[in-house]
């Protein structure tokens, strides 16, 4: 062992050499290997900027600022558009990509239709004058055409009446108008304009009674009045209509399966003369295609016979009629996210990230607007919202639609014989649920019932749909699985020992459940205590979780996380999985009856006429909403920027957090 060790040593001091500048000349290195970090190959073919923008993209916020302040070169690093994105993204905010991508499309759209117009007015001025100077000249010729001595005058359009004189300035003058020769002093003849009254009566034009200066009937998009309520006229968006946008693009229609989401079009209005109720002007599906609106699919559902406001839809932003965005956006929000080098259309992810920001603050700090929107005569059991409208079911045994810009319910669909206790829909229908055990399938558009699913025997407490699908639960303490298109019944689960309060099941896009098999599954909640797991296709209890104390009244789960609430006044965080119980929420004083969880947070409403916000990794509660509400909240449900909430008071209450933010690109 000696030997080699010798031998491996005297190599070692063999090869190493001394030089002048060594520290300690006279020591050999006695195999020290100092351990260096070596860049990957991608980063050494970056360029020093661009290394310097990868690292800054590392720093939060405010390490971004002071770093920003080094130097104008640091600063400019620091501004960079590729850095901000990256801190966008790692706090997990979410945008609306759907209108990021219209904006960028459309822009560059807009941008080659305007070039286009532009060398097409040159083109049509062109030919316009062309065919002018044709006209007057072969007038100009014709007019001298006839008499002793033919004379040919070339008339140059470009030349001013006043540098004129002759027979030149009298034709320039004259040869649009009636003529009558007479000979001059050297034989020729010459022009005289006709006095109007000097025409025959049969070319006689009356003023008066032309027909015209009556103006002629307008477009139902151009009799859009400035009066008329602007759709986006709110402080949290900085969306804006012009009170006449015609667009009138002749192309195709957008490809099937084109990603769509929610605008307010703009209808002509106007107003009954008798009753001085607004009147809307629908588009003629039969009509030509010679407006915006009759070459977009998604309005070809609005009936012509509504004399209500419409139900907001949907237009395809990122098919061939979508609307160029100087057409929505404001002048403002057009100037903020554009290239100030360039002049291209971009996305200012720092601008974002302050957003985003001061949204995440409102929401911490409760900064916030509320609005009501009434109009049930009995407690409101039930809500969904969306950008644009608000569908709500009650013990009055009504569902309501409400336009949630106006305020103004622009839909009652009675059909219940009995309280509406649960609803969900979606693009073109609504499932609602009822006290009189039926399930209903509603047209979203005219409230024409579509199918009814008859099976329970008492109180149909939650329906979920999806597709042709929709999985209710009851008082009768069963879970159903049904078919909408042939109302067939396709299995039914027992097992709960209550009434099953709440039920939600996996979409066909969920990720595999950690089941073995992966089925997708169906979670319901039971005033028995427990949270059961069910599989979709075979109807099997896969799980069982069990811990509150009481009642179970609501779950939501997503993934491999369920949260419940229940009448023991605590919230739940379980871990599908394993079962286990991760977390309780404490902090209301009554039941929890209605919760939903999405980007961290969890917000919960309860019969203590409490909403309470819960950051959901640490359970901390960030605000505590009350004061609104004077009875139980029955439901609610929220995104980034707002909670709507409903309750035994009859209220539907609006809570946007949105004050002071720009939320165009925010999800």
């Amino acid at each position: 062992m000696s030997g080699p060790s010798r031998s491996s040593s005297a190599s070692r001091a063999s090869r190493y050499r001394e030089t002048p500048d060594s520290p300690s000349p006279n020591i050999p290195d006695e195999g020290y290997y100092e351990q260096r970090t070596e860049a990957p190959k991608w980063a050494l073919r970056l360029s020093e900027e661009q290394r310097a923008v990868h690292l800054l993209s590392y720093l939060d916020e405010k390490s971004l600022m002071n770093v920003a302040l080094v130097s104008k070169e640091w600063n400019r690093f620091a501004s960079d558009n590729a850095v901000w994105k990256g801190i966008y993204v790692r706090h997990g905010w979410s945008v609306n990509q759907d209108m990021i991508d219209w904006y960028l499309k459309g822009s560059e759209l807009e941008l080659a239709s305007i070039v286009h117009e532009q060398e097409h007015e040159q083109e049509h001025e062109q030919e316009h004058e062309q065919e002018h100077e044709d006209r007057v000249l072969f007038s100009a010729r014709s007019a001298v055409s006839n008499g002793k001595r033919r004379k040919v005058v070339d008339i140059d359009l470009k030349d001013e009446a006043a540098e004129r004189s002759g027979d030149d300035y009298d034709m320039l003058q004259d040869v649009t108008a009636p003529y009558e020769r007479y000979p001059d002093e050297d034989g020729d003849r010459k022009l005289q304009r006709f006095s109007p009254t000097q025409l025959d009566p049969q070319h006689q034009i009356d003023i008066d009674t032309s027909d015209t200066l009556i103006p002629a009937p307008l477009d139902p998009i151009e009799a859009t009045t400035s009066s008329s309520p602007d759709c986006y006229d709110d402080a949290s968006s900085p969306l804006s209509i012009p009170p006449s946008s015609p667009v009138s693009r002749d192309t195709s229609t957008s490809p099937d399966g084109s990603t769509s989401f929610s605008f307010a079009g703009t209808f002509g209005r106007s107003r009954d003369v008798a009753t001085n109720q607004p009147t809307v002007a629908y588009p003629d599906p039969k009509a030509p295609n010679d407006n915006f609106f009759s070459h977009i699919d998604a309005f070809q559902a609005v009936k012509i016979l509504w004399t209500s406001e419409p139900i907001r839809k949907c237009i395809d932003f990122i098919g061939s009629q979508a609307p160029y965005p100087s057409q929505i956006l404001t002048p403002e929000i057009l100037q903020t996210h554009r290239d100030h080098v360039s002049g291209r259309a971009t996305i200012n992810w720092k601008y974002l990230c302050m957003q985003r920001k001061l949204l995440e603050k409102n929401w911490t700090q409760g900064e916030h607007s509320a609005r009501e929107l009434p109009g049930h005569t009995e407690g409101i059991y039930c809500i969904q919202f969306d950008s644009y409208k608000v569908v709500s079911g009650s013990r009055d045994t009504t569902i309501k639609i409400w336009d949630i810009r106006s305020g103004e319910c622009v839909r009652t669909y009675p059909g219940h014989t009995a309280s509406v206790l649960c609803l969900q829909y979606d693009e073109t229908r609504i499932v609602s649920g009822s006290s009189d055990t039926s399930i209903l399938v509603w047209d979203l558009e005219t409230g024409q019932i579509l199918q009814r699913l008859d099976g329970h025997v008492d109180s149909v407490l939650s329906v979920r749909f999806e597709k042709d699908i929709v999985v209710s639960c009851s008082k009768d303490r069963s879970v159903k699985i049904w078919k909408i298109s042939s109302g067939q019944l396709l299995r039914t689960l027992r097992g709960h020992r209550a009434a099953v309060n709440a039920v939600q099941f996996s979409p066909e896009s969920a990720a595999p459940s950690p089941f073995r098999g992966s089925p997708r599954l169906v979670v319901s909640a039971s005033g028995d205590k427990t949270i059961k797991v069910w599989s979709f296709e075979t109807g099997e209890c896969l799980r069982t979780l069990e811990g509150h104390a009481r009642g179970i009244a609501c779950i939501q789960f997503e993934g491999n996380v369920v949260v419940s609430g229940s009448s023991d006044q605590s919230i739940k965080i379980w871990d599908l999985s394993t079962g286990a119980c991760v977390n309780t929420l404490a902090g209301h004083e009554g039941l929890v009856r209605t919760l939903q969880f999405a980007g961290g947070r969890i917000i919960s409403g309860s019969y203590d006429e409490t909403i309470k916000v819960w950051d959901q990794a640490s359970g901390r509660l960030l605000t505590d909403l009350g004061g609104r509400h004077s009875h139980r909240v029955f439901k609610l449900q929220f995104d980034d920027s707002k909670i709507v909430s409903c309750s035994q008071d009859q209220k539907i209450i609006i809570w946007d957090f949105a004050v002071g933010v720009d939320t165009t690109f925010l999800n």
